[in-house]
């Protein structure tokens, strides 16, 4: 969690540094308006990248932990759906 909020942080102080309007001819609303929308955007492409990497271990994880299939065991059959639904021929 703590690596992930460091993340976040470095993120968009880098974007804010990099693209941000910081100079006298800009107004107040725009530079705000493009800090918050750096500031979100670091935000969540560190979410997504941090995320996106959780699930892919929950995901073998997952995998892992279910039961394998019993293969060759059962005499049951399955019927194509066509042919279960057909009419009998006389």
């Amino acid at each position: 969690i703590r690596c992930a909020y460091l993340l976040a942080v470095c993120g968009t102080l880098l974007l804010m540094l990099t693209f941000g309007e910081f100079n006298a001819a800009s107004s107040v609303i725009d530079t705000v308006r493009r800090s918050l929308w750096l500031v979100l955007a670091g935000v969540f492409i560190t979410v997504a990248i941090i995320s996106r990497n959780v699930w892919t271990q929950v995901r073998l994880w997952l995998a892992a932990q279910a039961p394998v299939p019993e293969t060759g065991t059962g005499t049951a059959t399955l019927t194509p759906m066509h042919e279960a639904t057909a009419p009998a021929a006389h």
